[in-house]
């Protein structure tokens, strides 16, 4: 019961995470947003973009525990989606790196 709980509420260290996420990825679109669209700037947001999600998913809060790790999919999600009008490819490394997020959810939720 202690660790469902524990699992449950939020811990400081994990709010941490995720504002610090969403402030690294709010800062990657807003480098986009000021830039003309081109090749360029989509694959330099693209590279951002997924060293970023790889660095927050694999950070210690959301490596180890299902809930976090979700949050941070579910945020890099909802932040590409918001970028991706001002890029120009399909950032096929983006998806590579979300696809792959995918199975570890799945795995976790089988352990």
């Amino acid at each position: 019961m202690a660790d469902a709980e524990a699992e449950a509420a939020p811990r400081p260290e994990m709010q941490r995470l995720v504002a610090a996420l969403r402030a690294r990825l709010w800062q990657l679109q807003t480098e986009l947003r000021e830039q003309e669209v081109s090749e360029a700037s989509s694959r330099a947001y693209c590279r951002g973009f997924c060293q970023t999600l790889l660095q927050y998913a694999g950070s210690r809060g959301a490596s180890e525990h299902i809930l976090p790790f979700l949050e941070v999919y579910r945020i890099s999600i909802q932040c590409f989606a918001n970028a991706r009008p001002y890029l120009t490819t399909e950032c096929e490394d983006v998806l590579l790196v979300l696809g792959r997020l995918v199975l570890v959810v799945l795995i976790k939720q089988k352990l």
